[in-house]
């Protein structure tokens, strides 16, 4: 079954940003992260760091992490369940000594915040 048009430009528009923006080593903070599901573009961009948060449990679960230990990639990976859009979000990112080069946000944009 082939994809939806509208889903085709989507991933396209999506992998020209990464492209645009990215450069080699790059540390990456992908939040609503949907489980690294454009890791495969942040390493066409040569990203040195994949830092994936989602506030879903499912989107950062054992099954990813073990995917991804299991598989070959050219950058270090790391999943945290975290809600980006709590009020402590800045405060527990410190806490954790993340920092990032890039912070993008291309999964569940239609998301409600509550």
């Amino acid at each position: 079954m082939a994809a939806a048009p509208h889903h085709l430009l989507y991933e396209f528009a999506k992998a020209a940003l990464i492209k645009i923006f990215a450069f080699p080593y790059a540390t990456v903070c992908d939040m609503y992260c949907n489980g690294g599901a454009d890791t495969e573009k942040w390493a066409d961009a040569q990203a040195g760091r994949y830092i994936g948060i989602d506030a879903s449990a499912s989107a950062v679960s054992s099954d990813d992490r073990e995917l991804w230990e299991n598989k070959w990639k050219p950058f270090t990976t790391e999943f945290i369940e975290l809600n980006p859009s709590a009020d402590d979000f800045e405060a527990r990112l410190q806490e954790k000594g993340i920092q990032a080069d890039i912070v993008c946000c291309m999964q569940n944009l239609q998301i409600v915040m509550l």
